[in-house]
């Protein structure tokens, strides 16, 4: 700062060379700040050759009198009086301006981006301080895949297509080798037509209670445990229910495998086990070959399972 005062005062003094006089002139030319301080370092200047002056006057004033040393107090007229004393107010406003004036970063030399003073632009409502108001908004809440909101996504997933064949399961009726005799109903035959029978009427978990007791060595074991499985679904029995409808569709049958299995899907999903191999092997399996009987409902599930992992 001391450097660039210099500066400027040789620049008033008529001390730099061309060069840089003409090198400081093209950059007061484009400095605000830097024309700010030449014109109160000019004003500083005059005041100091106004205090000179009177100086120089009071002295040639007592000069001309010829006073002797025990000379009277000097009379000093009243116009230099004035001018002394506008003089020295001049000299200090310009001593506490210049001591408390806050610091301008002022560079002699090329301008660049690094050294451009940036000259705020002010106007005269800049210092009121007006609250900021920000609009209100209201996103929506991102859907978060924890697992407790991903178990019931998928339960729920699981149900709608169940529901969607859910009229289309009746159990059949049993018959003995005379049906106008219930006694002729062996006592298998009879556990299934009341297993059946509750079942129809959504009984099931006195369905369970009968077909449950079914013996494997009955001939249509595994259509009845087809009901048995849908009775377990039904209570939400989801992983007995998909214990049975594995054990369906792994005999091949013509008729139940691909139904079985996709059943099996169905309580695999709702027991939370979608991330299982055989899961996958068997959803792929049915979604994959659309020869096979549920394919399209396969497809689907496959399309919706997508999103949601």
């Amino acid at each position: 700062m001391e450097e660039l005062r210099d500066k400027l005062e040789d620049y008033l003094s008529g001390k730099l060379g061309a060069a840089e006089k003409k090198a400081l002139e093209q950059q007061l030319a484009s400095d605000p700040a830097l024309q700010e301080m030449l014109r109160w370092q000019k004003l500083e200047r005059d005041a100091m050759d106004v205090l000179a002056e009177d100086d120089l006057r009071n002295d040639l004033l007592e000069w001309k009198k010829g006073l002797p040393a025990n000379k009277s107090p000097k009379i000093v007229p009243i116009w230099s009086r004035y001018t002394i004393a506008i003089a020295a107010a001049v000299a200090l406003i310009l001593s506490i301006w210049w001591w408390t004036k806050p610091t301008t970063d002022v560079t002699i030399g090329p301008r660049t981006a690094q050294n451009q003073p940036v000259v705020p632009k002010t106007s005269p409502q800049a210092s009121i301080d007006t609250p900021s108001i920000k609009p209100h908004t209201n996103p929506e809440k991102p859907i978060v895949n924890t697992p407790k909101a991903l178990s019931s996504r998928y339960l729920a997933l699981a149900e709608s297509n169940y529901d969607a064949l859910r009229n289309s399961i009746n159990a059949p009726q049993v018959r003995g080798s005379k049906p106008e005799k219930d006694s002729t109903l062996s006592a298998t035959q009879i556990l299934k037509q009341d297993g059946f029978a509750a079942f129809n009427k959504a009984e099931y978990k006195a369905c369970i209670g009968k077909l449950s007791k079914v013996p494997a060595t009955d001939k249509g074991y595994f259509t009845t445990m087809e009901y048995l499985g849908h009775a377990y679904f039904r209570t939400k029995e989801f992983k007995k229910a998909a214990a049975t409808f594995q054990m369906v569709y792994e005999q091949n049958l013509p008729l139940s495998t691909d139904r079985a299995r996709w059943y099996y899907l169905l309580a695999m999903l709702a027991d939370g086990k979608e991330d299982s191999a055989s899961f996958k092997t068997n959803l792929n399996l049915l979604a994959n070959d659309p020869s096979r009987d549920y394919s399209q409902q396969a497809q689907k599930l496959l399309e919706k399972l997508a999103p949601q992992r």
